[in-house]
């Protein structure tokens, strides 16, 4: 077991007439090793009841692998320490840490381990031990950005291991050196591990994991969702819930790279239940969040902010900057820069207390706003480092693009215009927007009805073509006759978009900053009647969300924002009876009687010079206020 040949050690086990319990804790720790998970739990329950005490830190290891940590700590904890001699000493203390690192309480982990890494050198199996305990500590102490620490740990381990352990200590390596975005060396320390655990049974899946996360690191997506599919299927067969965990989570990160939402969505489904600790449920929110970020839902920013305090208490810091970006995503694609900036000066704090922002450029690869912001802060005093990292990644700036709809047809790219030939472009570009996926046959009958289908739909090939060629990064590709719309490095605006997603969400803030960029009705040249059936639907939700939003605002005493809305709606429809007596009793609320009777006093003239009659209820309003 020590010089871990498991087979061997299984082989001779089975060979003994009458195997003592320490026999059966060896063979126990053999089948743990070979990921037999099951046997290894029988056959260590077994060296307990016949009283063998220091199997159960084998014991809570099994119990571990299977995704049960509070269990393991139970077991541990009932192992009498006092009987244990300098080796099953540091064991224990080994399985402990490993036990609070997998909680995701680093510190605690940590300590543990450097006292199993004392207590070693006093063992009379020292090499095994010390290879044993220094890599798992070179892994916590990569996690806590101890980076010299780490490579000491790692080294030393390496250099006492035995040559079944050493993959696994160069896999250790090259996580680590993916985070420090060394991927040069990543790679080749996983070329030389491969070969060494690709015949060790139980080690597939640690390898496919720590592949999948090389690739994700450089986004390189499609290998890194090919290689994280590969690690659950193989843990999951394992039982190891552990590694099947992080490996969808790892899945999910690639499919929002691909904005595969759906696939992500289900991969999350597949994870929720095996998160067992604190650790894995803040990374699981994480993930959530960012999906619904993506997706526009509502409460994605409320998982980031739990995800980001979970994180914060656990000391988790890496996590935490992770967390910060996605806050400055959501808050980005909200129209809210600058609390997208607070949140991005957090996660710069994280990357001065890491000493490196690497393991942040890494998770700045899946926010194109976030991206974007960051590559525009070169001469911001705080910002700058991570603009530099960013850039020392080889992180581009994404293609920005601007769709305006409301009020008038313009798409600018990087702030300049962009001029598609096809005079349908635009509408074309907005079809495919508002419904991905369409067929053929559906785009041509919505667009060009009166148009012969042959010539429609020549018409309609060189319009794509046309789009890709006035906008980097897009693309309209389409699979069994459906056809939508692909952005590669580049971050769309779209203000129609913005307007649904801000009346989706009843956001005040968002309602108000969509409202800014209403110019009026949606495409006001376009003939067709998919455009004409979205233009009066938009004017429609704008008008009763507009008028519930101000009413709830009123009620609330949230007056200077009940005020700015109904300003704006007013510019809109300056004849909207409820919207003008918001106005005015807010601004009564927020400015007091006088500003409120102006206000009122020009109202009313301009409903006696436009529409010859003042309505009743604004004149009784101006009566009250104008005594």
């Amino acid at each position: 077991m020590l010089t871990e040949r498991y087979p061997d050690g299984l082989e001779h086990y089975q060979g003994l007439a009458q195997p003592s319990p320490q026999d059966d804790r060896m063979a126990g720790a053999c089948l743990c090793n070979l990921r037999r998970l099951q046997e290894a739990k029988e056959l260590l329950l077994r060296a307990q009841a016949r009283g063998c005490c220091a199997a159960g830190i084998e014991l809570a290891t099994v119990y571990r692998f299977l995704g049960q940590p509070k269990l393991a700590a139970a077991v541990l904890e009932q192992v009498p320490q006092a009987e244990l001699d300098a080796f099953d000493r540091a064991l224990w203390l080994r399985e402990r840490g490993a036990v609070h690192f997998a909680d995701g309480e680093l510190g605690q982990a940590a300590e543990a381990l450097e006292l199993a890494w004392g207590v070693a050198h006093r063992s009379s199996d020292t090499g095994a031990l010390l290879a044993s305990i220094g890599h798992l500590l070179g892994l916590v102490c990569g996690a806590l950005g101890l980076d010299a620490r780490a490579a000491h740990y790692l080294g030393e381990a390496l250099r006492r291991a035995h040559p079944g352990r050493a993959g696994h200590i160069r896999l250790t390596w090259a996580l680590h050196l993916s985070y420090l975005g060394r991927f040069e060396q990543a790679e080749q320390e996983l070329r030389l591990a491969r070969p060494e655990l690709e015949a060790r049974p139980g080690s597939a899946p640690v390898l496919e994991y720590v592949a999948g996360v090389c690739h994700r690191a450089q986004g390189r997506w499609g290998p890194a969702l090919f290689a994280f599919h590969e690690a659950a299927r193989l843990a999951r067969q394992a039982e190891e819930a552990e590694t099947e965990f992080y490996a969808l989570l790892g899945a999910c990160t690639a499919q929002l790279g691909l904005r595969d939402y759906a696939g992500a969505q289900a991969s999350l489904a597949r994870a929720q239940p095996l998160a067992a600790n604190a650790k894995m449920r803040a990374s699981y929110l994480l993930r959530s969040g960012a999906l619904k970020v993506q997706m526009d839902a509502p409460d994605g920013p409320e998982d980031l902010q739990r995800a980001l305090q979970a994180f914060e208490a656990l000391g988790l810091q890496r996590e935490a900057g992770w967390a910060w970006l996605h806050l400055a995503e959501a808050h980005l694609r909200a129209g809210e820069e600058a609390r997208a900036l607070e949140a991005l000066a957090k996660a710069t704090d994280v990357r001065h207390s890491l000493g490196s922002g690497s393991p942040l450029v890494l998770e700045l690869r899946l926010l194109p706003r976030a991206a974007l912001l960051v590559g525009s802060r070169a001469d911001d005093p705080y910002l700058k480092s991570l603009c530099a990292d960013a850039a020392g990644a080889g992180l581009e700036a994404p293609t920005q693009v601007e769709l305006r709809t409301l009020g008038h047809a313009e798409l600018r790219v990087n702030g300049a215009p962009a001029r598609p030939k096809y005079r349908h472009a635009l509408e074309v570009l907005c079809f495919l927007l508002d419904r991905p996926g369409a067929r053929l046959g559906e785009i041509l009958a919505s667009l060009f009805p009166d148009t012969p289908h042959a010539r429609a739909r020549n018409y309609f090939h060189q319009v794509r073509y046309d789009l890709e060629k006035a906008v980097p990064g897009l693309r309209i590709p389409h699979d069994a006759g459906r056809y939508w719309v692909e952005w590669r490095g580049a971050v769309l605006s779209w203000d129609y978009a913005e307007l649904r997603r801000a009346i989706a969400t009843k956001d005040a803030r968002r309602f108000a900053h969509a409202l800014a960029r209403y110019g009026g009705p949606f495409l006001p040249a376009a003939e067709s009647e998919w455009a004409q059936g979205l233009r009066a639907e938009c004017e429609l939700a704008v008008s009763a969300f507009g008028r519930q939003l101000i009413a709830e605002l009123h009620r609330a005493g949230r007056d200077a924002e009940c005020l700015e809305v109904a300003n704006r709606l007013a510019q809109l429809d300056p004849f909207d009876e409820l919207v003008n007596e918001m106005r005015v009793r807010s601004c009564h609320a927020v400015g007091g009687r006088g500003q409120a009777a102006r206000l009122i006093g020009g109202i009313c003239r301009l409903y006696q010079q436009e529409v010859g009659e003042v309505p009743q209820g604004l004149a009784s309003l101006r009566r009250e206020l104008q005594g």
